[in-house]
């Protein structure tokens, strides 16, 4: 069960480190098992795909919760109303709660830096694609081959989103007919792949993961593997041209300064210098694609562990976290035997009393389903119930009247309810919580942020 700060470190290891470390893994296990052999297109996209499942896993379950599976629990039993409590007014104008989840410093400035990362990352890419489209858009279609465009800028030939080829006039003249047209080859061998779109993808995963090296270790290597591939349908037809070939692609180095739009894939877009390396390699002396049996088995491996692993993340990472303090005010009766401020007599308090003014704003302290509500002028008066995933309830009663009433779900932060006085025990507006945990009442001061004792 996540509670207080150590439930807001379970949920950060669930929804950020697992999937860093399984990353990890992942990047390890296929250089550990492949590391002699280029990369193959299908090997290094299931790869990627194995490096994404357990992050998805998280951020679904952060940003898209009632779409993660869910057990439904049997309704705890409201048994004998222990509402009752001192509900003296506090006087004055409520106080009023900033909305929103409210993790710990350590936490928010991680999410912070995160987002200022983000921020850089949708900015850079925003940049690129509105490039690329200004390129497209002043450069000089080919006449006789309505896929073809020419540029004047200092760009390496690259495909671009909607079935275009972008050529800069600065290699045609460097170059033979014939390698004109070895360079229009591989970039139609990107738009037949359909890479345009996938390289745009591949970016866009650097920009959401930016803290992950190994992922965009792994997004480096599917981008060079697509070249590879490409350089192969090339050559499939003629390798007996590998040699001016390979000079093609050092032409096109030289003769363009400037770069292609990262989100675009382009026959020398930049790149590590190792993955120029590799290539002329790899079209010189080629390796083949032959199954590399450790690589398969490594990835099957990691395939059949990745579900287990998804699945115990989301568990965890279903646990609420409870943040936000239900209501401000003065905590009046603690959960305990105390004697009953109506009947006179010693009594278990089921949960804790907090006296506030009437209509005091009452928040759900974490995310949760609305599970019941209840108006009624006796016993608890107007209650309500939230279920937070993993065997955790939080009620709610004496309430003055319900926002949550007719929702499905709430938001940690979100105004639930207002504070009242409408149960027959009630001797003044006060709110009374009860915390269940599989079914057993539990002291709400040992799961959720509330106030001080009153001093009175």
């Amino acid at each position: 069960m996540m509670v207080g700060g150590s439930g807001t470190a379970l949920f950060v290891l669930m929804v950020l480190v697992v999937p860093f470390v399984w990353s990890a893994l992942v990047w390890g296990m296929r250089i550990l098992s492949d590391h002699r052999a280029s990369p193959v297109d299908g090997r290094e996209r299931l790869a990627l795909a194995l490096m994404i499942v357990p992050a998805g896993a998280g951020l679904l379950q952060v940003f898209l919760p009632d779409l993660v599976p869910d057990f439904d629990m049997p309704l705890p039993p409201i048994g004998e109303p222990m509402a009752g409590g001192h509900g003296t007014a506090l006087g004055g104008e409520p106080v009023h709660r900033e909305e929103g989840i409210l993790l710990p410093l350590a936490v928010r400035g991680g999410l912070l830096v995160y987002g200022a990362g983000l921020a850089v990352g949708v900015w850079r890419l925003g940049q690129a694609v509105l490039r690329m489209r200004r390129l497209l858009r002043r450069a000089d279609p080919v006449p006789s081959m309505p896929d073809l465009c020419l540029t004047d800028e200092a760009v390496p030939p690259f495909a671009a989103p909607g079935g275009k080829v972008v050529l800069p006039r600065s290699c045609r003249s460097a170059m033979s007919d014939e390698e004109w047209a070895m360079v229009i080859a591989h970039e139609r061998a990107h738009l037949g792949r359909r890479d345009p779109v996938w390289f745009l993808g591949l970016a866009s995963l650097d920009v959401i993961f930016w803290f992950n090296p190994f992922l965009r270790m792994q997004t480096a290597r599917c981008r060079l593997a697509a070249e590879l591939d490409c350089d192969a349908r090339v050559l499939g037809a003629s390798p007996q041209m590998r040699k001016a070939y390979a000079a093609v692609l050092l032409k096109v180095l030289k003769h363009t300064a400037g770069h292609a739009p990262t989100c675009a894939p382009a026959a020398l877009s930049p790149r590590p210098k190792g993955d120029i390396r590799v290539r002329i390699e790899d079209i010189l002396h080629p390796r083949g694609r032959s199954r590399n049996r450790r690589a398969v088995a490594a990835l099957a491996a990691l395939g059949l562990a990745v579900a287990p692993l998804s699945a115990w993340q989301l568990a965890h990472a279903a646990d609420a976290v409870f943040t936000v303090r239900p209501v401000e005010g003065r905590l009046t009766s603690p959960y305990g035997m105390r004697v009953h401020p109506v009947e006179k007599t010693e009594k278990m308090h089921q949960g804790t009393d907090i006296a506030a003014p009437l209509g005091t704003p009452v928040y759900a302290p974490a995310n949760g389903k609305v599970l019941r509500v209840i108006l009624s002028d006796g016993g608890y008066g107007n209650m309500l119930e939230l279920d937070h995933g993993n065997g955790v309830i939080t009620r709610y009663a004496q309430l003055d009247s319900i926002a949550a009433d007719g929702k499905k779900t709430v938001a940690a932060g979100e105004v639930i309810a207002r504070v009242g006085a409408s149960g027959r025990y009630a001797t003044g507006p006060h709110l009374h919580v009860e915390v269940i945990v599989d079914g057993q009442r539990v002291d709400p001061a040992s799961v959720l942020d509330l106030p001080s004792p009153s001093k009175d």
